[in-house]
């Protein structure tokens, strides 16, 4: 999943070689269908099982984590679960935003919590309420609403065995990203 500088979520197929040194770190280099290369370092954890990446493209200011995906179950269904979530980027193409929140997922579908979100320079906090659904793939979508502002729409992908979510705001007029960890 990608999204452009116009806040538009695509899907697409890459391939690509990766290279891990002695010392745990490494780098790797990805043929992206219809965007190009992508080539980026990253560090690996003590346990070897996740990962910081940051970008080495010109031009590119952009750094994130890597989680493993899971091999038996995505986790979320049926079980209430809390997270520490972050989420980073840009609204309406230049204004920053940051959102640092404690999200419930009560394993029925429903969200909640309260956060911390930085918009443009100011500051607020409130209540979240929302729903989120989960597919036998690992993938899902969140919607958030802070209180007293607009809706969140987000698609996730769960990894280390639904202990983590990576997630890519959807809506039009953002550009952000983010990670939920319990």
């Amino acid at each position: 999943m990608t999204t452009n500088s116009q806040g538009v979520v695509s899907t697409t197929s890459f391939t690509g070689t990766y290279s891990v040194a002695t010392n745990c770190t490494g780098s790797v280099t990805l043929s992206v269908a219809g965007a190009g290369t992508e080539t980026v370092n990253f560090v690996l954890d003590s346990g070897n099982k996740n990962f910081q990446i940051i970008s080495t493209n010109p031009n590119t200011t952009a750094a994130g984590q890597a989680f493993p995906e899971g091999t038996v179950t995505c986790g979320l269904s049926g079980k209430k679960a809390t997270f520490a979530q972050t989420l980073l980027g840009k609204i309406n193409s230049t204004e920053p935003i940051a959102y640092v929140s404690q999200v419930i997922l009560d394993g029925k579908g429903n969200v909640s919590g309260k956060g911390t979100f930085a918009v443009n320079g100011g500051f607020s906090t409130a209540s979240i309420t929302g729903t989120y659904t989960e597919g036998s793939n690992c993938t899902g979508t969140i919607t958030m609403t802070p209180a007293g502002s607009t809706t969140i729409h987000l698609d996730f992908v769960v990894v280390n065995a639904g202990k983590g979510l990576l997630l890519l705001e959807t809506d039009t007029t953002a550009s952000v990203a983010g990670v939920m960890l319990q």
